[in-house]
């Protein structure tokens, strides 16, 4: 298994077609913009039509068109699918308030139909993204927030729905905030990349991309050798540049435009070609599209009367909430702290036993909870299926902090008396998510104790049938991994928990570490 995760890691993961796929995907995605919904007696960066691609755009990942879906967010039945769950009582919620149900409810489910009605006339009326049009839909999704974030994440509120705030206040307010935010995105991101996680993303992504596919030889050049894939040399001199130049990106977009615009769209071309995981190509497209609008067709000047209310708005979800999500990740999804392509997430696990699979699917979705099922009549054949389950963790593997997972559920063996992997299920949390939730996106705060309460209380799991093993981010300026195991039967107190520097997992290959070294503490 340890030779096949340094493969994963040096190896093209992504087959032809699915880049094929992916540009005919984008392609219908801007053709339907330009052709059906921009007003084409506008230039296309008037201020009009840049509201309507945002909402546009919004509306795209709220359905599921965009984010996380299609055979890169692993989808298979339906390739567009996050509507469903949303429009489904009884599919899993993440409440951001205690007390609140985890399962959807009628008004829940209406009142997001409501929600994208609302950003359907706001998109297609003439006053287009005017604040008559736009205080319904943030009166909307304020009421929908505290029972359920997926669906703000899924508007990729971080960002979209940051943008439309700022549409509530005049054209020169709306421009200075959507400058601001902008910049905020690329600079907490470059700030995530701090840490000595990041060149692991370095040593992973360029796998797939386009433009490198025909350089094989170059590749090889980020991993240390033929059996070690851990980064070379080169790949931390790449990453040292790539954390400064995407620090610099939105201080070059203000301060010159004329070489940070076109350093910005080449950064989010490259991004795109590598085919990233969860298929975010429209979001880096987006960027692209904000970037010329914000900085290229317009200049950075600080509105005469700046409202207080949208100034305390911005300095709040700019640089409060940010800040503390990189100092303190495990408080903040890492979305709205602004820490994407960092390698540094909190991830999860649930490993199932075999005896109890059944119990995991009384879950409501569209797609099985099991990758393995999906795969049936997509893939060539079945043991192709059946190594999908390996396959997305030893991928994960490549990054030291995921590295504990194979000693722990060892562990689980043992306490289990498992014979080995065909006594229980491994299910990776980006599949597993997206089919229960509706949309993923490496959110690892879904896993918390209302998810486990919901799983106990929808699949009545007994103790040793279910677990969860959950893998904490790191803060720019604490570099310790933590990891815990928690039995959904029992989810008040984790059967294991363990922690370790992050410079000392690095020294295990991806599935070498010894349970010895856990340093890990039972129930």
């Amino acid at each position: 298994m340890d030779t096949w995760c340094k493969e994963l890691a040096k190896a093209h993961a992504i087959p032809l077609f699915l880049y094929v796929a992916t540009f005919i995907k984008v392609a219908l995605y801007l053709g339907f913009y330009n052709y059906l919904i921009r007003n084409r007696s506008e230039p296309v960066f008037a201020e009009a039509n840049a509201k309507r691609f945002l909402l546009y755009n919004i509306v795209g990942d709220v359905l599921g068109l965009n984010s996380t879906n299609g055979l890169l967010g692993l989808r298979c039945k339906m390739p567009f699918v996050s509507w469903w769950n949303f429009v489904h009582t009884g599919t899993l919620t993440c409440p951001l308030l205690p007390g609140l149900p985890n399962v959807r409810t009628l008004p829940l489910v209406l009142l997001y139909l409501a929600y994208v009605m609302l950003l359907i006339r706001a998109m297609l009326q003439d006053d287009v993204g005017g604040s008559g049009s736009v205080w319904p839909i943030l009166l909307c999704l304020s009421v929908i927030l505290p029972q359920d974030l997926v669906i703000f994440l899924a508007s990729r509120g971080e960002h979209y729905i940051y943008f439309l705030v700022c549409a509530m206040f005049t054209s020169e307010e709306f421009l200075f905030g959507c400058q601001m935010i902008q910049v905020a995105v690329w600079t907490w991101a470059g700030i995530s990349k701090l840490g000595p996680w990041f060149k692991y993303v370095n040593a992973t992504m360029p796998i797939n991309s386009l433009l490198l596919r025909p350089f094989p030889s170059l590749l090889k050049l980020l991993h240390q050798g033929p059996e070690d894939a851990s980064p070379s040399e080169l790949c931390c001199w790449i990453t040292r540049f790539a954390t400064v130049l995407e620090c610099s990106l939105g201080a070059a977009c203000v301060f010159c435009p004329s070489i940070g615009v076109p350093l910005m769209a080449k950064f989010h071309l490259y991004i795109f070609s590598m085919v990233p995981f969860a298929s975010v190509m429209e979001w880096n497209v987006f960027c692209i599209m904000s970037g010329l609008y914000l900085f290229w067709f317009n200049t950075v000047a600080i509105p005469a009367n700046l409202n207080p209310l949208l100034s305390c708005f911005l300095v709040l979800v700019l640089v409060v909430v940010p800040a503390l999500g990189q100092l303190f990740p495990r408080w903040v999804p890492f979305l709205i702290a602004y820490r994407p392509y960092a390698g540094n997430w909190r991830w999860s696990w649930h490993i199932v036993a075999r005896k109890a699979e059944g119990k995991l699917k009384r879950l409501r979705s569209l797609d099985s909870v099991y990758l393995t099922e999906n795969c049936v009549g997509t893939f060539p054949n079945e043991d192709s299926c059946h190594q999908m389950e390996y396959t997305i963790g030893c991928s994960a593997l490549n990054f030291p902090h995921f590295r504990p997972l194979v000693p722990l559920v060892e562990e689980l063996e043992d306490l289990n008396k498992w014979a080995g992997p065909e006594d229980y299920h491994c299910l990776g949390q980006e599949a597993f998510y997206n089919a229960i939730y509706g949309w993923g996106l490496g959110v690892g705060y879904y896993t918390k104790p209302s998810h486990l309460e919901a799983l106990h209380s929808i699949c009545e799991f007994e103790k040793g049938e279910c677990y969860v093993a959950t893998f904490e981010p790191m803060g720019l300026l604490d570099h310790t991994a933590e990891w815990s195991v928690t039995d959904v039967a029992d989810p008040g107190t984790p059967v294991i928990t363990g922690k370790l520097p992050y410079h000392e997992l690095e020294q295990f290959p991806p599935t070498g570490m010894p349970r010895s070294a856990l340093n890990s503490k039972h129930a």
